[in-house]
């Protein structure tokens, strides 16, 4: 057989054995029955708060109603598009999105795949604007065993928790009472500009501090956003945090910089950089080592982990892992090295 025909087979054989299918297959992640348990927890609290919501009479916005019915009835947490708790406007289409049972899951991944040491609590720093993303993440890590220091801000966006009687501090008030929920807020802030309450109405700071009466809580009312994230920082550094959690666009949380708002949203294990002063608590967490993971522009976190609907099966693709086969890995490696041995020897031979 000459080198011609030796050639041919040899790199038929390469493009046979090196075609990526043959060797990746589809695994369930070892954390998977933590996922589901954090879908399961997810459920049960959304259920409380609107238990909670229903004997106030407090009304579900009737947007959000519709878009339930199109859900199979799944109790949502979505707020007014306007109250006089409402600090910026919002989309209803991200609230929506972030009721989607499936983040508690994506957040048990995302936390997984941090790889921050597991004896160090996770930091939290959430606004009112995503009360159900808030209500996921602390699902994922109550279904996965970790401690965290959370801090809240009162203010919310539109549809966010903006409703007099059902604000986060409320929420959280009765997971912890109703739910099992083992963590409150260490640290409260109004929320909206400079973290102040700044350009809420007169009714909706009393609103606030009503919030913070019924349910035993202190703010911290910063004179400057400055103070704001230096006080956040002081309490994460101070309980040696292995990983940051931010839900929402508190000022603090995102600072001044120009980029800021432009952050991409997910896991980040790299070190953000930015160099204006007046740069928030996430790049500042950053820049000693610390990762994070943000949570904001939801549409294309959802995009990028198929979070596209309310079915999850169990061989979704945030349930799967890729792994290598290892063993078709080394015979190919083998039959390649022969057939090469063999080439090399007919080509030898052919030159005798």
């Amino acid at each position: 057989m000459n080198k011609y025909f030796w050639s041919a087979v040899s790199l038929s054989l390469v493009i046979i054995f090196f075609r990526e299918p043959l060797f990746i297959e589809q695994v369930p992640v070892k954390n998977k029955s933590e996922m589901l348990r954090a879908i399961e927890l997810t459920k049960q609290w959304k259920k409380i708060v609107n238990e909670n919501k229903r004997r106030l009479g407090i009304p579900a916005d009737s947007d959000s109603l519709e878009y339930a019915k199109l859900n199979n009835g799944e109790e949502d947490i979505i707020g007014d598009e306007y109250s006089i708790l409402t600090t910026t406007l919002g989309s209803l289409e991200a609230k929506e999105l972030s009721n989607n049972t499936a983040f508690s899951a994506l957040m048990v991944k995302l936390i997984s795949e941090s790889d921050a040491d597991t004896s160090k609590p996770v930091g939290i720093e959430a606004s009112g604007s995503f009360p159900a993303l808030t209500i996921q993440t602390m699902a994922a890590l109550q279904s996965m065993n970790r401690k965290a220091v959370l801090i809240s801000s009162l203010g919310a966006s539109s549809h966010g928790a903006n409703q007099p009687g059902a604000l986060w501090i409320d929420m959280e008030g009765w997971l912890n009472k109703y739910g099992g929920c083992r963590y409150h807020s260490e640290l409260i802030t109004y929320g909206a500009e400079g973290d102040t309450a700044g350009g809420l109405i007169e009714e909706g700071k009393a609103e606030l501090d009503n919030a913070l009466t019924r349910n035993g809580k202190q703010v911290f009312i910063p004179k400057t956003i400055e103070m704001s994230i230096e006080k956040k920082l002081e309490l994460f550094k101070g309980r040696n945090i292995g990983l940051l959690i931010n839900i929402g666009g508190n000022q603090s949380a995102l600072g001044y910089c120009s980029h800021a708002e432009l952050l991409p949203n997910g896991l980040h294990k790299e070190i953000v950089t930015c160099d204006h002063k007046d740069r928030g608590v996430i790049s500042r967490v950053s820049e000693i080592g610390i990762p994070f993971i943000h949570l904001l522009n939801l549409k294309n976190l959802a995009a990028k982990y198929s979070i596209t609907d309310r079915s999850i099966s169990s061989t979704h693709p945030i349930f799967m892992e890729t792994k290598s086969i290892k063993w078709r890995v080394l015979i190919s490696l083998l039959l390649i090295s022969v057939l090469l041995f063999l080439f090399y020897r007919s080509k030898k031979s052919t030159t005798k």
